[in-house]
């Protein structure tokens, strides 16, 4: 049984008096452990002056990954993070909820009373004195107390410092875990304990053996840790360690040291750890981190936003992996003490969810789209609802990084669990963009992980095709996935169809200035989709498809999800709009969709309608533009930029409104709306329209019965609809009331079905594939 080893019961020890825990059986069971602290600079000595909490409110991009598993962390809090009322109420509203439990960690260099010492080792709360080790020790408490109306029972020595008579003081104190053991370390290089000799699995310890010490899962792993696991011992001492010899075992397997822990692991090591101690016959498992590090920059372990993304992507996938492969149970560590001390039952597995049925009868279409949920966009959302209202006849692949920037999308894994509709991932499905200043070198080792990307496409359309009676696949990309068309039907005898919205044709782009390209692309293809007569008429004049190989399905609106509803009070205070009429623009922010314009319309605006606020919702490129517009008009006070908002706020947001607008506008480019989804869902949700008559959006917004078209680029006429519809009331209801009628008439339900439809003729007119 995995325990400390070779560790006596004495009074000087770390831990006196262990004694072995019964390892329960069954399915594994995870802790995770926050290390909730204030920002402090790694590299250099610490200070009580490093008191600063402001990256604890970024702790909700983990929890809401915490949160689609069902999984409660345990917040280990500082004295700053307790003391301060701003920082303890981030974690208290998770509390509350349910959500998390909160124990205490001892930075002794933020924590009262304060020695004037300036001596490293008393970083290590275990080289304090006894009596200021245990002043401390209870100033935290009474801080923990206070902030959570809770006893902490779950405690964790800064610095892993625990101490000879941290014990008694903690059993004392009325603790009853400890996570300060770092198994396979030694800190005796700044004064600090030595861990070496410790393993991963978690023991009883104390004058009454009724603390449970819960190490950090870290264990050594390789062809050699069983059988001669002092090398790595060796690798850590001079003069092997100053050559990093210990490196160079980890790089070959030969005996390599792991942390469950996405600070410094990726998922394939957090996998190899965990399926290696299993073998071993381990069976309770600790992920840890630190709270700073979801703020890029406090952390060596996250400097960037991409780390960032990393470090969720690598938190996410453990827990899938812990989860759904492994079948294992998430609990608090305070819970897992009580399981053990009663020797209850063995924890019952996590519920996997159940393996979507068997494909049979019809056969089916496969949706390869590079923008895909959670990604957020337009042309995301029209692929999202053929799948979901695709009746079981619609799969997806999609990517797992953004080719945009190479980032893991945040939070795929979690969608793909919930979505009622089969999504498979693979890495890219494009390569990443390349920037128009990138030298010959760059250019040609993109041209070589196109070639591997594309090979790794085809493999997954091959797989999924055999899998699931595929028999149509649906190119949501023009440019970047035209060639499937060819290939496909070449291949595997598959018939295929490219969606097109319009901007992919109306723009007159640099990769394809006179549309070669995208002109094979479309002749290779069975069929193609287009979502406006705007679209339609640029392929057929512009492009030459034939009329008879297009089917305009135009974009359509889920019912269910966009209703009028009441206004959210806690979106109004975070906005300021009690007592405001409020003009609303949901989409991203890019020049085309014309909310330049349409703050250069508010000084005229204002002078009919003096409490008005524009009200922004959404992110892109555009924005540092637009704040300077505002700046420039001085309209801070009457314009909100909301940024981005998770898709279970988007139709709050929508009732948030008195008036949409979107005043799209065609750029010299040619760059355009290809159709508005946006208009529609503000009409479902009760609201008039303002468009801009430019591109597709005709075809969502018909003027005077839904909304109102002006010119998107006449800063004038567009000043002049907006106080229209708000001092006309009957104008307003009459319009409210034809975007109700047009939306009834665009649910997703009858858009899919002509979708499925137009996949069925394709299959007939030209015999099913082999």
């Amino acid at each position: 049984m995995p325990s400390a080893m070779g560790k006596e019961a004495d009074d000087g020890a770390l831990f006196p008096s262990i004694d072995c825990v019964r390892l329960p059986s069954g399915p594994p069971i995870l802790c995770i452990i926050v290390d909730a602290e204030e920002e402090f600079h790694w590299g250099r000595p610490v200070s009580a002056r490093n008191n600063a909490t402001s990256s604890i409110r970024h702790q909700k991009r983990a929890q809401d990954i915490f949160a689609c598993y069902n999984a409660r962390p345990t917040y280990l809090a500082t004295y700053p993070i307790a003391s301060n009322p701003g920082a303890a109420s981030v974690l208290r509203e998770y509390l509350t909820a349910g959500q998390c439990d909160i124990g205490a960690q001892l930075h002794p260099w933020v924590t009262p009373p304060f020695d004037a010492s300036n001596d490293e080792r008393l970083s290590f709360p275990g080289n304090l004195p006894p009596g200021l080790e245990r002043e401390k020790l209870q100033r935290l408490t009474e801080a923990v107390q206070t902030g959570f109306h809770l006893q902490p029972t779950v405690y964790k020595a800064g610095r892993y410092g625990i101490g000879p008579n941290s014990a008694a003081l903690l059993e004392e104190a009325g603790y009853l875990v400890d996570t300060s053991l770092i198994p396979r370390t030694r800190y005796t290089d700044m004064g600090g304990p030595d861990f070496l000799s410790f393993d991963y699995g978690p023991f009883w310890f104390g004058r009454t053996r009724r603390l449970l010490e819960l190490p950090v899962t870290r264990a050594l792993t390789g062809l050699a840790s069983k059988h001669i696991p002092a090398l790595y011992s060796l690798a850590d001492k001079p003069p092997l360690r100053d050559i990093k010899f210990a490196g160079l075992l980890a790089r070959s397997r030969i005996v390599e040291r792991i942390t469950l822990s996405p600070e410094g692991s990726d998922l394939p090591a957090m996998r190899r750890l965990t399926g290696a101690l299993l073998k071993r016959g381990q069976r309770i498992f600790t992920l840890s981190y630190h709270s700073p590090s979801l703020e890029p920059g406090n952390t060596p372990y996250v400097r960037s936003q991409r780390d960032l993304a990393v470090f969720l992507d690598r938190l996410s996938g453990f827990l899938s992996f812990f989860r759904d492969e492994l079948g294992g149970s998430f609990l608090t560590a305070r819970e897992l003490r009580d399981q053990l001390a009663a020797e209850a039952p063995p924890v019952a597995a996590a519920t996997i969810p159940p393996a979507r049925p068997e494909i049979v009868g019809e056969r089916r279409c496969l949706v390869v789209a590079n923008t895909f949920p959670p990604v957020h966009g337009g042309s995301a959302i029209v692929y999202d609802s053929l799948a979901r209202f695709g009746a079981g006849r619609v799969s997806v692949l999609a990517p797992r990084d953004d080719y945009r920037d190479g980032q893991p999308v945040q939070g795929w894994r979690e969608f793909d669990r919930a979505a009622p509709f089969r999504v498979h991932r693979i890495r890219l499905l494009r390569t990443l963009l390349l920037p128009e200043s990138a030298s010959l070198l760059q250019r040609i080792v993109g041209l070589s992980q196109d070639l591997v990307i594309r090979i790794s496409v085809l493999w997954a359309i091959r797989r999924i095709a055999r899998a699931e009676r595929i028999a149509v696949v649906c190119i949501g990309e023009l440019v970047a996935g035209g060639w499937l068309a060819r290939t496909c039907r070449v291949l595997f005898g598959l018939r295929s169809l490219i969606y097109v919205h319009g901007e992919e044709v109306s723009t007159r782009a640099r990769y394809d200035e006179r549309g070669l390209r995208r002109r094979r692309a479309l002749a290779s293809t069975d069929g193609v989709i287009a979502v406006s007569r705007f679209t339609r008429d640029i392929l057929t004049d512009g492009f030459g498809v034939p009329a008879t190989k297009i089917q305009l399905v135009s974009n359509g609106v889920d019912l269910a999800r966009f209703t009028p509803r009441p206004r959210s009070a806690t979106l109004m205070a975070r906005y300021g709009l009690r007592g405001r009429k409020v003009l609303l623009t949901i989409s991203r922010l890019y020049a085309r969709k014309g909310m330049d314009r349409v703050i250069e319309s508010l000084p005229r605006v204002r002078q009919h309608i003096p409490d008005i606020v524009y009200l922004i919702v959404g992110e892109g490129s555009y924005r540092p533009n637009l704040e300077q517009l505002v700046a420039l008009h001085e309209l801070q006070a009457h314009v909100v930029f909301a940024g981005g908002v998770p898709g279970y706020e988007l139709a709050d947001h929508y009732s948030l409104g008195d008036v949409f607008i979107m005043a799209n506008r065609e750029m010299p480019d040619g760059e355009t709306e290809g159709f508005g989804l946006v208009f529609l869902e503000a009409n479902a949700c009760g609201l008039p329209v303002i468009a801009g008559q430019a591109g597709g959006s005709v075809d969502a917004v018909a003027d005077q019965v839904n909304g109102l078209l002006v010119d998107g680029t006449d800063v004038t006429a567009i000043a002049d609809a907006i106080v229209q519809v708000f001092e006309d009331d009957g104008l307003r209801a009459r319009l409210r009331d034809g975007g109700a009628a047009v939306a009834d008439a665009a649910g997703w339900d009858r858009r899919v079905e002509q979708f499925l439809g137009f996949c069925d003729e394709l299959v007939a007119e030209r015999g099913r594939p082999d």
